[in-house]
Parts: structure tokens; C-alpha cells; sequence
């Protein structure tokens, strides 16, 4: 009877250590369970560890500079990211904010602050970035923005609408 006992609370200490690690992931019509290190809790067959994406390195052309070039874009939370652009003759750095949070498979708009050095812009200029990305299942990321784009922000101010279309592959 000990015996039994014993082996009914290390089942009941497991089943609840369990339940109090699960969270649940819902979509309109997909309903996924999860571990705390982010197992499928009810899968049938392997287990394999699901991924999130936090970096993506990629090629940018556009009417901000740099014109063409070299981004590399850092999610820091679901809604927070950090870019880095490096072109031909230029650069920018800034921070963007998603408006819902990175999800792939979905559409996810976002705006953003870009600061940065060109020579078409005669030094330094700021860009306001409002666009949308996508990111696909076999993570290669796919961006486009629009936004207000200032010349020499210390000398004309000048304020021109400029774009961008990016491409990467996020890891």
C-alpha cells in the first residue's frame, strides 16, 4: 500500500509540475500547447524544439540611403527591433516598433526612426519609416516602407518622401 501511495504522488507532483509549465497559443482556428522550453506538449511522434526568429541579414534598395546596400535587423521583443544599414556611400542605424507582434506567415506593420550618413543627402539626414514586412515560413523576409525622408538635417532640412524594399534571411 506504501508503495502505491508513493508512485500516486510522484504521478500527481509530475501531472502538475506539467500543467503549471504549459502555455497556449491560439489562433482563430489552430490551438497549439507548448512547454515553458517550447515543446509540443501533445505531439504524437518527435518532439522537435520550435524556433524564434531574432535576426535577419539581407540586401535593401531604395530611395533612402543607403541607396543599395547591406541591412542587418535585431529583434530585441516581439515588437522591438534594431537596424543597421550599410551601402555603397552610406549608412543608417535606428530603431522600428511593430505595430502587433513578428509572426510568420502574417503581414506585420511597423514604423521607425533611422538616422544615418549619405553623400546624396550632404551628411547627415533622418528617415521615418512606415511600412509593412512579412515574414515567410522558410524564413526569408520580405519588407517594403515609405516614409518622409530629410536632407541635411543641420544645414536645408529639406523634407523629401523616399522608400525602401528589403530582402533577407532571418535566423
Amino acid at each position: 500500500m506504501g508503495k502505491i501511495i508513493v508512485l500516486l504522488f510522484l504521478f500527481v507532483s509530475q501531472i502538475a509540475y506539467s500543467q503549471d509549465n504549459l502555455s497556449f497559443n491560439s489562433d482563430s482556428r489552430h490551438i497549439e500547447y507548448t512547454t515553458k522550453e517550447r515543446f509540443p506538449a501533445f505531439s504524437a511522434g518527435k518532439s522537435t524544439k520550435m524556433t524564434s526568429v531574432k535576426s535577419v541579414l539581407g540586401l535593401q534598395a531604395g530611395i533612402a540611403e543607403p541607396l543599395l546596400g547591406l541591412f542587418y535587423e535585431r529583434l530585441f521583443s516581439a515588437k522591438l527591433a534594431g537596424e543597421v544599414a550599410v551601402g555603397l556611400i552610406g549608412l543608417s542605424i535606428g530603431p522600428k516598433l511593430y505595430f502587433a507582434p513578428a509572426r510568420a506567415g502574417k503581414l506585420n506593420g511597423y514604423i521607425g526612426l533611422i538616422g544615418g550618413a549619405g553623400y546624396f543627402s550632404e551628411g547627415s539626414y533622418g528617415y521615418l519609416p512606415i511600412g509593412i514586412s512579412r515574414l515567410w515560413k522558410n524564413n526569408i523576409l520580405v519588407s517594403f516602407d515609405i516614409g518622409p525622408h530629410t536632407g541635411n538635417v543641420f544645414s536645408d532640412g529639406e523634407v523629401i518622401p523616399a522608400a525602401r524594399f528589403k530582402i533577407g534571411k532571418a535566423f
